[in-house]
């Protein structure tokens, strides 16, 4: 165990940073880079990892869509060529 004159006293402010077993100076540095984007969870509205599955406050699954499924987009262009299709056969009447 070290002595206790290797530790600082209360009254010093930092660890000597030539110390190997102290803090080394990239440790004293905060910086955010290395903070994990999240998004909130859409149950309980916590934050969790942008890539996670499932929220690990509440439990629930984290599902993320793209937008409108493509059986949407197919409903939509069928209707669209039977409203073309009517119109131009009353045209041809």
């Amino acid at each position: 165990m070290p002595a206790d004159e290797d530790y600082p006293d209360a009254g010093e402010s930092e660890w000597p940073l030539d110390d190997p077993e102290g803090p080394q100076e990239h440790d004293l540095i905060d910086e955010d880079e290395d903070e994990t984007p999240t998004v909130p969870c859409p149950h309980c509205h916590r934050p969790v990892p942008d890539f996670a599955d499932r929220c690990h406050h509440c439990g629930h699954w984290i599902v993320q869509t793209a937008g409108p499924s493509a059986r949407h987009n197919l409903w939509f262009v069928a209707v669209v060529i039977a409203v073309i299709a009517a119109f131009l056969i009353w045209l041809l009447r």
